[in-house]
C-alpha cells in the first residue's frame, strides 16, 4: 500500500486520467484479495474479462458502465458494484473515471448478509442511529476485513491502534482523525492510509460513515 499514513489525501485526484488511456495502480495485494485504483479517459474501455471469484467497484469519480450479460450496470460516484464471478464484464468510461476494484482470491470471504446485487450505495448498508456506532461487515476473512461503519454526530472512536494495514474511504459527513497526536479534517470523498500499529483516533464533527478495508501486513 502506498505510503499515504501521515496525510488525508484523495485517491481520484492523485490518479488523474490520462487522454486515450488507462491506468491502474496496485494498492494492496495478499493471499486473499488484490485492490487496484483504475483511472479511465473518456471514451476508453477495459476489454471482457472472467474471474473466479466476485469483483466488488467502488467508483470514486466520474461515470462509467460495467456490461455483463447483455444488461449496462451505470455507476456514479459512490456506487459500489458486485460482478458475480465466472461472467464476462467489460468496463466502459463515460467520462473520465476514477474507481477502485477489489477481486478476491478465495470463496466464502465475502458477507452477504446485506443481499445486495448489482449496483448500491456503501454509505446506504448502515443508518445512523442518535449515540450509536454501527459496523456492517461485507468481507471477512483471516487478515481482511472490509466494513461500513456509521457513527452518530458526538460519537467517537478513542485512541487505539491500527491491528492491521488499513486504507479508510469516508462516505458521508466529515470527522476528525488524529494519528500520533496530529488532527485531520477527514470528509466525504478523503482516504486515509494506515500501516499496523499507527495509533489514531477518530472524534465526529456530523453524523459519519466510512468504509474500512483492513490487510494483513506484509
Amino acid at each position: 500500500m502506498k505510503d499515504n499514513s501521515f496525510r488525508v489525501f484523495s485517491l481520484a485526484s492523485e490518479n488523474r486520467p490520462v487522454p486515450g488511456c488507462t491506468i491502474s495502480s496496485l494498492l494492496r495485494e495478499d493471499e486473499n484479495l488484490f485492490c487496484l485504483c483504475f483511472s479511465i479517459a473518456d471514451k476508453t474501455s477495459i476489454s471482457d474479462e472472467i474471474y473466479r471469484r466476485p469483483h466488488l467497484y467502488f467508483n470514486l469519480e466520474g461515470s462509467m458502465d460495467i456490461r455483463s450479460e447483455g444488461k449496462s450496470h451505470i455507476l456514479y460516484p459512490g456506487d459500489f458494484y458486485i460482478q458475480k464471478e465466472e461472467t464476462a464484464h467489460a468496463v466502459h468510461a463515460l467520462s473520465d473515471c476514477i474507481f477502485v476494484q477489489i477481486g478476491l482470491k478465495k470463496e466464502n470471504i465475502m458477507n452477504i448478509a446485506a443481499d445486495n446485487t448489482g449496483i448500491f450505495q456503501l454509505k446506504d448498508l448502515v443508518p445512523y442511529q442518535e449515540g450509536k456506532i454501527i459496523n456492517k461487515e461485507i468481507i471477512t476473512a483471516t487478515g481482511t476485513r472490509l466494513a461500513v461503519i456509521s457513527l452518530a454526530k458526538g460519537c467517537a472512536l478513542p485512541e487505539h491502534a491500527a491491528p492491521n494495514d488499513a486504507l479508510l474511504f469516508a462516505l458521508d459527513g466529515e470527522a476528525t482523525f488524529t494519528k500520533k497526536g496530529v488532527a485531520y479534517d477527514f470528509k466525504a470523498g478523503d482516504n486515509i492510509a494506515m500501516h499496523k500499529g499507527d495509533r489514531h483516533s477518530l472524534t465526529t464533527k456530523t453524523d459519519f460513515k466510512f468504509a474500512l478495508l483492513l490487510t494483513e501486513a506484509e
